[in-house]
């Protein structure tokens, strides 16, 4: 009888779960992001390459009803997955992995990805920082080397964070994209990223954790306004 009970039991975990996976819903471009615009989708569990706290991978998103691809939702700015927002990495200008979506640490009308020694593997793309997404000079890097790579931001506890910056507000200059492309945010594109006006000895004098702050104060004017 308790096999009967936990066989029961393990198949409703399933449907639970196989369900779970198909309530997605996804914002074609930013601007649709900005106005709430979203349209139905759905991912079967066997389309999901891989899947963590602050990612989720996918083979291809079918159209039940025609058996094809979905292009509209493989190509979306981002989605809505379990009531959380998760941006296409496609859609970053350096670091770019096809239907890699990630979750933002901040969202608002700035949004940023955050990659650091303990995601890094996720993105598992090679990017201007050299093999593996900078792996060597991120985990292996020092004061020094940070001085030189002005995409590397130092925080209290000497750990290094990049960070990938999303202004909504503003939209790729491709014509084909319509949507806002995430951006490396660097000592030397903070002002023009940020909107803000930092002498250079300023700015090499950030740390994380400053950065972070004028980020969350920038969308917090924006929300505000």
């Amino acid at each position: 009888m308790k096999t009967k009970y936990l066989i029961l039991h393990l198949i409703l975990f399933y449907f639970a779960f196989a369900s779970a996976q198909t309530k997605l819903e996804y914002y074609a471009s930013s601007e649709d992001y900005l106005n709430n615009v979203i349209h139905p989708m759905e991912l079967e569990p066997s389309m999901v390459i891989s899947e963590g706290d602050d990612h989720i991978q996918i083979r291809r998103v079918v159209n039940k009803e025609t058996g094809e691809k979905d292009w509209k939702a493989i190509k979306a700015w981002a989605i809505d997955y379990n009531g959380e927002l998760f941006i296409n990495m496609g859609y970053s200008e350096k670091y770019k992995k096809h239907r890699l979506f990630c979750q933002p640490s901040i969202v608002g009308r700035f949004c940023v990805i955050e990659v650091n020694k303990d995601n890094l593997a996720v993105f598992q793309k090679e990017a201007e920082y050299g093999s593996v997404f900078g792996l060597v000079g991120l985990i292996g890097s020092t004061i020094d080397s940070a001085a030189t790579d002005r995409g590397m931001w130092f925080d209290e506890n000497q750990e290094y964070h990049r960070l990938i910056v999303f202004d909504t507000q503003k939209k790729s200059r491709l014509d084909r994209i319509k949507s806002s492309v995430g951006l490396p945010l660097k000592v030397d594109n903070i002002n023009e990223i940020l909107e803000i006006d930092l002498t250079k000895e300023q700015r090499l004098a950030l740390t994380y954790e400053d950065v972070i702050l004028i980020i969350e104060n920038k969308n917090w004017a924006w929300i505000n306004k």
